[in-house]
């Protein structure tokens, strides 16, 4: 990957009584995807609107190319933000609204008129120039907003939950689509989501936020086989964590056992481990560690819940044929290099 395009160094940033940021370092790439992730209210919206320039930070650093970006006015900075309701103009036809942003710079007529059809075309929207917004679908919405955000090359375009207002199958669509402009464009995109899928599906790497504070940063594989505490490990992916006692040799469930897995905790302390749906295998017995509670088709599996005798319940993800009911006893095995401890 390429050098460091922003690197942000020990941000703070106050809200009254609540920190919206708590000393924060973390640096992106050039030409790279990178997703800030986290539930409602975590600071990462606030993060972004600082890279924006609409909000300043309490102390900290925001360097671009090394060069200090807040010193630099909102309007003049290599930033671009895309809104999450798009923001398009009513009134203007699809190449109103891309070029509008070029009206105020050095081009002429002509070149304006080039440079937003060269997008236009990149984009797709070749057969829209003449409609208006309401005219167009969510999809088609988004790529106009898109493409107005782009036109002025900016270095870094930050997107606010930019699939939000879609449904299912534009919001895939529109994930590969990103994924193939930001790569034509060469431009660095920062998305803000709270969607995990979303952000696995497009980012080279992501940030998770907690509550102001980044709690691991890394690829999105990285994240979900090796999270490094039990906020990523619960945030990230469907997985089971559960509650055992540690022994010298490994942990000991209620239910499950005595199972043998490295750790580094001493004896007797208590611990979460995490074991992830795909990785159970699951037999019928007569008497079991558990009983199947739910099971629903998925198309290719089975989502199966089941309860262990200490009541936890624990998600596995089956075979579509797999003979297995509500009410089946069942016994649960897995790797040991599957597990992660906490």
């Amino acid at each position: 990957m390429s050098e460091n395009l922003l690197e942000i160094r020990n941000l703070s940033k106050n809200f009254g009584s609540v920190a919206a940021l708590n000393n924060i370092s973390l640096d992106i790439k050039t030409n790279e995807m990178f997703a800030l992730l986290g539930p409602s209210g975590c600071g990462k919206t606030t993060l972004l609107r600082i890279i924006a320039g609409f909000e300043y930070p309490d102390s900290g650093q925001v360097l671009m190319n090394q060069s200090d970006l807040l010193a630099i006015p909102t309007r003049t900075r290599p930033v671009n933000l895309m809104f999450q309701s798009y923001a398009l103009f009513p009134h203007m036809d699809v190449f109103s609204n891309i070029s509008y942003g070029l009206t105020n710079t050095s081009l002429s007529k002509e070149d304006i008129s080039n440079q937003t059809f060269e997008i236009i075309e990149k984009i797709g929207l070749q057969d829209h120039v003449k409609k208006k917004p309401n005219q167009l679908s969510g999809g088609q919405q988004q790529r106009v907003a898109l493409a107005r955000a782009i036109a002025r090359k900016p270095k870094i375009l930050l997107l606010d939950e930019p699939l939000s207002a879609l449904d299912k199958k534009i919001r895939q669509e529109m994930q590969i689509e990103l994924k193939r402009i930001q790569h034509e464009f060469g431009i660095t995109f920062i998305i803000v989501t709270h969607d995990q899928d979303e952000a696995i599906s497009l980012a080279n790497r992501i940030a998770v936020f907690d509550k102001g504070e980044i709690k691991q940063i890394s690829t999105p594989q990285e994240l979900y086989e090796n999270p490094t505490n039990e906020f990523v490990a619960n945030f990230i992916g469907d997985g089971n964590l559960l509650k055992a006692t540690s022994t010298t040799t490994g942990f000991k469930h209620p239910a499950l056992g005595e199972i043998t897995v490295s750790h580094n905790y001493e004896s007797g302390k208590q611990i979460s481990f995490l074991i992830r749906p795909e990785n159970i295998s699951l037999v019928k017995v007569l008497d079991g560690s558990g009983e199947i509670v739910d099971s629903v088709f998925a198309g290719y599996r089975k989502n199966i819940n089941i309860k262990l005798k200490n009541n936890e319940i624990v998600r596995v993800y089956a075979d579509k044929s797999a003979s297995l009911e509500i009410g089946d006893q069942v016994n649960l095995s897995f790797r040991p290099q599957d597990i992660r401890v906490f």
